[in-house]
Parts: C-alpha cells; structure tokens; sequence
C-alpha cells in the first residue's frame, strides 16, 4: 500500500500544524484518513480544487473554508524483511542439533562403571547419597513454614494476571492507531500550500439566475439522454470557456464510464473509449462522488492519459463534476483546457456543479417520460 506525508494546517489559532506519515490507496483517501485521525471532520465537502506539483505534491484547497492541504507520496526501500527472511532459517537449524540420540550413547559409558564396580569402594559412594536425608532428621521446624510460604506463592502469582486484563483495553486503540498511521509530528513553520483565490465573484449570482433558466431548455430540446448530455454540455462549454467537453455515463451495473456526448478536437474519435470508475481524473471523481478542478494534470503521474494520447490531443486543466440523482452517482460532466490557459476558478466549480446536478434530474425525467410514452 502506498504511503503518503499529509500537511494539515492549523484549524485555528494555538493549535500546532500537523505532518502525518499514512498508508492509503490514494492520496485523498490519505487525507481523508490522517484529519479523522487528528479529531477533525472526515470529509471534505463536494468541492475540491486540486493542485499537482512538480516534486508529485498535491495541494488540495476547500473553497468553503480557504483551508489548504498537502499531501505527497513517499516511496520507502524494505530491506528490512529479506534480514528477518535471513534470520527465520537459522531458527529451524537448531531443532535437528537438538537430537539428544547421542545421550543414550552414555549408556555405553554404563559398561566403563562394572571395571571400578568390582571394587569395594563402589559401594561406599551409594551412602552419601543418602546424605541429604538426615537433614530432615535434623529437628528444624522451620521446614514446616517454609511449606507454608510455598502455598503463599500461588496467591501471588495470581494477582499479575488482574492488572494485565487492565492494560488490555488500552494496547487496543492504540493498534488500530498505528495500522494506518505511522507518524504524526507537529510542524512549527506554516506552510503555504494551495489557492488563495477561494471567493466566488460578484456577478456569480447573475450568471446563476440566468442559468435557472437557461437550464429548463432541455425538457424542450431533449428526447432521449444523449439528447440532454449534449444540451447540458453545450451549456457548460458556453458559461465557462473551454476547448473540449464531455458528459459519461455509467449504468449501474457497469464498472466503466461511456462517452455520450463529447465536444472539441476529434469528439468521434473519443466515443469509441471507455474510463474505468476509479481511474483517471473523471473516474476518481465518479468514485468519490466529488467535484475536482485540476489546475496542470500533466504533473499527475497517476492521471489516466490514454484518450488524450491515443487522439493526440494535450490536456493541462480539467473540471469535474459528478452526475447524480437522489446520492447516486450516475455519470459526469468534464470540461478540458479553460480559454486563456488559466486554471479553473470557484465560480467555475460552482456553474458546473449546478448543470451536473440538473443534468441528473433531466435525465430521469426524460428517462421516465419515455416509459410512459411506451
């Protein structure tokens, strides 16, 4: 499992700012894990503005609280376990030399007794032996309470085991700590990690009026959920300023993401593909149900970049947004390269998760109304 060093800054004066070493799947299962484990909430919100460094970084900024994290993937060696795998063999080399079969040869050493058996001053060692008896035929009634001292032994060995069951419960909290985390430190400099630009504009609330109404357009415009996809798409390409767009869709059956609607550069060509949940910008964002804005993916290892190199097509920012309808993700929306080579700011985040959300209830309604018609 990978291991990843997860910065959390201070939620609020006096408190210290935290480094956290964690093993997790992914770096935000990382962050997810090392706030729980620091007392603060688990989640982060539906909005997420993601930053990928140079040195493989990510800082990851929460529009709501202005809040920054950093979280970065170690890789450590493991000799460790070939020198416990060297020291194993050695254990088992003892047993066999533990064969005492050589004792029993000391039975031949029997035979060396009859040589000075015959003679008489063999017979005279047989009574010191016997020695020890007359100790006890010394009157020491001593003896007797020494007996006594053994009976109070027991009763001592008896009282550890009543501590030990107290210090059980205090060893267990104290692995599930450690199966994850392996080191929390605090971090005396601050950090300055993530976006500073968290507030939405002033004419935000304009363009949400206009799109509360722009968005109904498609029970008109649309007969079928390709049908919506591309209205919706088109509607978000127009709001924001992008070079290509695509809406995905998965059944829930399905473990894959499928391209209904796609615009820009060689839309008919990324039909033909499909993203595994899970994998990939758009994948992670339908698996953890969140929405992302990507300022330089290209600085991503762990990003899906099969489309975008078997089209020939450079991607750089992306935004993100899952499709839902009553909690369940059913697709996303993705917006590719903003005009301008700028990244994606909060008022974006926002305009997109809007459409997402009513994309989810178009295509249900539409989904329905065929069925009725049926």
């Amino acid at each position: 499992m990978p291991k990843f060093l997860v910065y959390i800054p201070s939620p609020m004066p006096g408190m210290p700012n935290l480094q956290i070493k964690v093993d997790a799947d992914n770096w935000m299962s990382a962050l997810q894990l090392g706030r729980q484990k620091v007392g603060e909430k688990t989640e982060l919100g539906s909005n997420i503005m993601c930053d990928f460094k140079e040195d493989g970084s990510v800082e990851i900024t929460d529009p709501n609280t202005g809040r920054a994290f950093s979280i970065k993937e170690i890789e450590e060696s493991a000799p460790a376990p070939a020198a416990h795998v060297a020291a194993q063999p050695p254990a088992p080399a003892p047993a066999p030399v533990v064969q005492p079969a050589p004792a029993p040869v000391a039975a031949p050493a029997q035979p060396a007794v009859p040589k000075p058996a015959p003679a008489e001053p063999v017979k005279a060692p047989e009574p010191p032996k016997p020695a020890p008896a007359p100790k006890p035929e010394e009157k020491k009634p001593q003896v007797a309470p020494v007996a006594a001292t053994i009976k109070a032994e027991p009763e001592i060995k008896t009282q550890p085991p009543k501590p030990a069951v107290q210090y059980q419960p205090v060893e267990k909290p104290s692995k599930k700590v450690e199966a994850n985390i392996e080191e929390i430190k605090e971090v005396k400099e601050e950090k300055q990690v993530g976006r500073k630009d968290t507030k939405l504009s002033s004419n935000i609330d304009s363009v949400m009026a206009s799109l509360f109404t722009e968005v109904f357009d498609v029970y008109n415009a649309a007969n079928s959920r390709e049908d919506a996809a591309g209205f919706m798409l088109d509607l978000a390409m127009k709001k924001i300023g992008v070079e290509a767009g695509s809406v995905l869709y998965a059944d829930l059956s399905e473990t894959e993401l499928s391209f209904i609607a796609v615009r820009g550069p060689k839309s008919e060509e990324i039909k033909k593909y499909k993203v595994p949940i899970g994998k990939g910008i758009v994948g992670f964002c339908v698996d953890l149900g969140v929405s992302l804005a990507i300022s330089d993916v290209s600085k991503d290892k762990r990003w899906f970049d099969k489309i975008s190199k078997s089209i020939g097509f450079p991607t750089k920012s992306i935004l993100c947004a899952p499709i839902q309808y009553e909690g369940q993700t059913i697709g996303a929306i993705e917006l590719i390269n903003k005009k301008g080579d700028g990244a994606f700011s909060v008022d974006d985040l926002s305009i997109l998760n809007y459409i997402a959300h009513e994309t989810g209830e178009a295509f249900v309604r539409i989904e329905g109304k065929k069925q009725q018609q049926k």
